[in-house]
C-alpha cells in the first residue's frame, strides 16, 4: 500500500462491508482501508443477514439468486461453512397492505424457483398470515465477523475504528485519512452501513434520500424455540432470530419501550419479557423501499444504503461494481437504483413495511 495514496476507504461495520473491502482488495487488485467496528461477539447486531428478504421485485430476485452461489463459495474458503446455517425463515404480516406485499413476495420468489409454502392459519396468532421460505442461508455473524477481520489482515487491507478516525470527505468523492499522523489520500469513499451514512452526510443530504428512524435490538433470557429458526414481520421492520444459547435476538424500527410490548406479545411472553441486554441506533430506508447505490447528486462518497437483510450476498456484485467491472445485468441494476432516480412515480419502488409502521 502507498503511504500517501490508495484506492478505496469503505466505511460500515456490516459484514457486507468487510466483504466488499476484502473483494476490492483480492480480486480486483485494489489498495483499500475498511473504517468499522469488529462487534460480533461483543454487542448486539442491528441487522440479520439472510438470503431472502422482503422484495417483491422479480429483479431483485434474479440478483440474489445469481448472487449467492458466489457468495456462499467466498464465504467458505475465508471463514469456513460454520460461518452460516440453512434454514427455513418465516414471513409474515398482520396489516392488510402487509398481507398483499407478502402475496406479491411469494410470487415472484416462487417465479425464481424458492420452495414456499403458507402457515396454517392461526400458527403464529390471530390476524397473522405468513409463508415459510425453505433453505434459505442465515449467517452467523459472531462466527463470521472474526474471520473477515483475519482475511482483511492477510490482504494488508489496513483496519482502523470508526470512533476516533479523523476522515475528512472531498466534494470529488476522495478523502483525507490521518492514520497515525500521516495524511493518506483515499481516491474513492464508500458508505457501506447506516452508521457511516449517518456520520459522514450532511442531514440536509441525508434527508434527500432517506427516512431516519429510531430502532433498537433487544436480546432476551433464553426461552422455548419460536416457530422458525429466522422470523421477519414485513410490516413492522422487525426480524428475531434465536441464538444457540437459547435467547432471542429481535430488531426493530422503535424505540425500546415502544417495541418490548409488541415483542412480548408476539413471544408469547405472560407477563414481563426478561431482557437480557438491548442496543439503540438509528436506522434509514429510502423513500421508496428500494436499495440506494450511486452518488448524491453527483458528488461526495460512494453511497449503498437500504439493500436489506440481503444485503451481504451481494458482495461480489457491489465490488465488481465499484471496480468497474460490472456484469451487464449488475450494473442495469445498479444504475435503476442510483439516488438521483424519479421518485414519483418511481420505476424501482419496493415494499416499504418498515416507513408505514413508524409513520
Amino acid at each position: 500500500m502507498s503511504v500517501n495514496r490508495i484506492d478505496f476507504a469503505v466505511l460500515g461495520s456490516t459484514p457486507l462491508a468487510r466483504l466488499v473491502a476484502g473483494l476490492l482488495a483480492s480480486i480486483h487488485g485494489k489498495t483499500v482501508v475498511s473504517i468499522g467496528d469488529s462487534q460480533g461477539a461483543f454487542r448486539l447486531p442491528n441487522g440479520i443477514d439472510l438470503s431472502v428478504a422482503p422484495i417483491t421485485r422479480p429483479e431483485s430476485w434474479s440478483m440474489l439468486d445469481h448472487a449467492l452461489p458466489e457468495t456462499l463459495k467466498l464465504l467458505a474458503r475465508v471463514a469456513g461453512k460454520g460461518c452460516w446455517s440453512r434454514i427455513d425463515p418465516i414471513l409474515f404480516a398482520e396489516t392488510a397492505a402487509g398481507r398483499m406485499a407478502l402475496a406479491h413476495m411469494r410470487n415472484s420468489a416462487a417465479g425464481f424457483g424458492h420452495a414456499i409454502e403458507p402457515l396454517a392459519p392461526g400458527q403464529l396468532g390471530p390476524n397473522r398470515d405468513g409463508i415459510v421460505m425453505r433453505d434459505a442461508v442465515l449467517l452467523q455473524r459472531t462466527q463470521l465477523e472474526p474471520a473477515l477481520d483475519h482475511w482483511l489482515d492477510k490482504l494488508k487491507v489496513r483496519r482502523l475504528p470508526q470512533a476516533g478516525t479523523d476522515i475528512t470527505l472531498r466534494r470529488d468523492g476522495s478523502a483525507i485519512i490521518d492514520l497515525q499522523g500521516q495524511p493518506v489520500t483515499a481516491d474513492s469513499v464508500v458508505l457501506i452501513d447506516d452508521a457511516a451514512l449517518l456520520q459522514h452526510l450532511a442531514p440536509n443530504v441525508l434527508a434527500s434520500v432517506f427516512v431516519s428512524s429510531p430502532a433498537c435490538a433487544i436480546l432476551t433470557d433464553p426461552m422455548s424455540g419460536l416457530a422458525a429458526p429466522a422470523l421477519l414481520q414485513v410490516d413492522a421492520g422487525l426480524s428475531l432470530f434465536q441464538r444457540n444459547t437459547g435467547g432471542v435476538v429481535a430488531i426493530a424500527h422503535g424505540t425500546i419501550e415502544a417495541c418490548t410490548p409488541r415483542l412480548a406479545a408476539l413471544l408469547g411472553a405472560h407477563g414481563k419479557l426478561h431482557r437480557a441486554g438491548q442496543s439503540r441506533f438509528d436506522r434509514l430506508a429510502s423513500h421508496d423501499g428500494a436499495p440506494v447505490l450511486g452518488r448524491i447528486n453527483n458528488a461526495g462518497p460512494v453511497v449503498i444504503g437500504d439493500l436489506g437483510p440481503s444485503g451481504a450476498f451481494l458482495a461480489p456484485a457491489l465490488a465488481r461494481w465499484l471496480s468497474g467491472a460490472a456484469l451487464e445485468e449488475e450494473a442495469a441494476y445498479f444504475a435503476a437504483r442510483a439516488p438521483g432516480r424519479a421518485l414519483s412515480p418511481s420505476q424501482v419502488a419496493d415494499y416499504a413495511g418498515g416507513i408505514e409502521a413508524r409513520a
